[in-house]
C-alpha cells in the first residue's frame, strides 16, 4: 500500500521501503535464532487479542502427571531460557494472567492496609468521575478538586505503602512466571499410549 504524500508526513518510495525491509530481515532472523526464539516472537509484540486468550486447562499448564516430560533444565541455560519463557508466555498467557492476579491478591492480603488504600483511592476517583461529569473541566472548581484529589491519592498511597506492596507483588509474579516459563519445555507434550510415552 502506498501512502499519499502530504505536508505532515515523509514520503518514502515503495521500492526504497522494500529494499530496507529486505536488508533488515536477515538481521532480525539471526537475532531471533541467537536468542533461541525461532518463531520471531517477542513479549513486546503481545496484542490485546493475545491477552484476551482463555487459559489452557490447568492440568496442561502444570502438567503434574507428566513432570519429567514437561519440565527440565535447558542444555544452554543463558541461550535457551529467554526463548522458552517467551514461547510459554505466548502459549499460556491466560494462565499467567490469572496466576499474576492470585499472587497480587495474596500479597495484598498479607498487607491489608495497602489493600484498603487501593480501595479508598479507587472509590475516591470513581466518586470524582461521577460527580464531575457535568462540570466544566476548564473551570477553577474542577481544577482545585482535581489537585486536592491527586494530593489525597499520593498521601494514601504513601501512608498505606501501596507502591511497596505492588512492587513486591510484581517481583513475586515475575519470579514465578520466569521459573515456570524457563523450566517448562516448549510445545505440546507427546501423547501417552497405554500409559507410556510414544
Amino acid at each position: 500500500m502506498v501512502f499519499r504524500h502530504n505536508p505532515l508526513s515523509l514520503s518514502i518510495p515503495q521500492a526504497t521501503l522494500d529494499a530496507w525491509a529486505h536488508e533488515a530481515a536477515p538481521i532480525v532472523n539471526a537475532s531471533n535464532r541467537r536468542s533461541g526464539n525461532p518463531a520471531g516472537r517477542s513479549i513486546a509484540n503481545l496484542t490485546v487479542d493475545d491477552l484476551m486468550q482463555p487459559p489452557k486447562p490447568w492440568r496442561e499448564f502444570f502438567a503434574i502427571d507428566r513432570l519429567r516430560d514437561a519440565y527440565g533444565f535447558p542444555d544452554r541455560i543463558l541461550r535457551d531460557i529467554p526463548g522458552r519463557i517467551t514461547e510459554n508466555i505466548y502459549t499460556f498467557i491466560g494462565n499467567y494472567l490469572r496466576v499474576a492476579l492470585v499472587l497480587m491478591l495474596c500479597v495484598l492480603y498479607k498487607r491489608p492496609l495497602a489493600m484498603l488504600g487501593i480501595l479508598v483511592v479507587a472509590k475516591a476517583w470513581d466518586w470524582f468521575r461521577l460527580n464531575s461529569a457535568d462540570v466544566d473541566r476548564q473551570g477553577l472548581s474542577y481544577k482545585i478538586s482535581y489537585v486536592v484529589l491527586t494530593i489525597f491519592t499520593w498521601a494514601v498511597l504513601v501512608y498505606a505503602a501501596v507502591t511497596i506492596a505492588l512492587f513486591i507483588g510484581a517481583l513475586v509474579t515475575i519470579g514465578v512466571i520466569c521459573l515456570h516459563g524457563g523450566l517448562r519445555r516448549r510445545g505440546p507434550l507427546k501423547p501417552l499410549q497405554n500409559g507410556r510415552r510414544r
